[in-house]
C-alpha cells in the first residue's frame, strides 16, 4: 500500500504542475500579446513623430527661401535707392555745368525721385 499511495502523491503532484505550467503558459501569451501591441502603438508612435518632423522640416526649408527672397528683394531695392541717389547728384552736377536747361533738370529729377 505504501508503493500506491507514493504513486497517487506523484500523480497528484504531476496535475498541480502541470495545472501551474498552464496557468503559467496563459500568463506569458497574455504579456506577449500586451507587448506586441505595446509595440505596435509605439511604432505608430515613431512613425507620427517622423512624419511631423519631415513636415517641419519641409516647412523650416520654406520659410529659410522665403526670407532669403525677401533679403534679397530688400538688397535690390537698397541698391536701386542708391543708384537713384547718386543719378541725382550727377544730375545736379550736370545742371550746374549747364548741361541740362532748368526744364530738362526738373523733369528728370522728378522722374528719379519717384523710384525712390
Amino acid at each position: 500500500m505504501a508503493g500506491l499511495l507514493g504513486s497517487k502523491f506523484r500523480g497528484a503532484m504531476r496535475r498541480a504542475a502541470s495545472a501551474s505550467n498552464a496557468s503559467i503558459a496563459k500568463d506569458v501569451a497574455k504579456k506577449r500579446a500586451s507587448i506586441a501591441e505595446n509595440k505596435r502603438e509605439a511604432q505608430a508612435t515613431v512613425r507620427n513623430i517622423k512624419g511631423r518632423i519631415a513636415g517641419a522640416k519641409k516647412e523650416l526649408k520654406e520659410l529659410i527661401a522665403d526670407e532669403k527672397r525677401a533679403t534679397g528683394q530688400r538688397d535690390k531695392t537698397k541698391k536701386q535707392k542708391a543708384g537713384s541717389i547718386d543719378l541725382l547728384h550727377k544730375l545736379k552736377e550736370a545742371h550746374e555745368l549747364g548741361l541740362l536747361t532748368d526744364e530738362e533738370y526738373e523733369t528728370k529729377r522728378k522722374a528719379l525721385v519717384s523710384q525712390i
